[in-house]
């Protein structure tokens, strides 16, 4: 897959900024766009079509996972990857993620 358009949707500046620079580090001729809100981030899905798509579980509004229900339902992304950042291991919270139907997971140190 040749990756270009990335969405990271964070709910701190500071983690996105980091998230960006990792990611154009190793894909330097990516576009990557870092949002601090879901609902800022469902208008862009809505108007630009994205290759991945990274999120946090715990956001201000609405959460990622509902933000992967939203995503689904575009027409632009409704095949996208989708990536959820989460700092819980707790198995009801894994459980959650699965039923929501989000694939892929990945665990950071840290929660908001």
């Amino acid at each position: 897959m040749n990756i270009r358009n990335i969405l990271a949707v964070t709910p701190n500046r500071v983690m996105g900024t980091i998230i960006k620079r990792h990611i154009l580090a190793e894909l330097s001729d990516a576009h990557v766009l870092s949002i601090n809100s879901t609902a800022e981030a469902l208008q862009e899905l809505e108007h630009r079509c994205y290759d991945i798509v990274l999120c946090s579980k715990q956001m201000q509004g609405f959460d990622g996972l509902e933000l992967h229900d939203r995503m689904r339902q575009t027409e632009l992304n409704c095949r996208t990857s989708f990536l959820l950042l989460t700092s819980s291991r707790d198995p009801d919270n894994l459980q959650e993620i699965r039923d929501a139907g989000v694939e892929h997971v990945q665990f950071v140190p840290c929660s908001q």
